[in-house]
């Protein structure tokens, strides 16, 4: 889900933007542990898709997608 509304938020966005938007208080956990390879750092509080992120949101659309209605 955090992929999803970092996507949305143009790629790129603040922690506080994705907490906002997705309503999930540990997004910056999650960013920073950043498990799947999804997010980079890009400077403090500030994360991105990666490459391997935009993959995953091709493979998984239809799941999130379902998840989001």
């Amino acid at each position: 889900m955090i992929l999803h509304y970092l996507d949305l938020l143009g790629g790129q966005g603040t922690v506080k933007d994705i907490r906002e938007c997705s309503g999930i208080a540990r997004a910056g956990n999650i960013m920073y542990d950043n498990f799947y390879g999804w997010f980079e750092n890009v400077s403090r509080g500030i994360y991105r898709v990666t490459d391997i992120g935009r993959k995953a949101l091709d493979e998984y659309d239809e799941t999130v997608s379902s998840l989001i209605k």
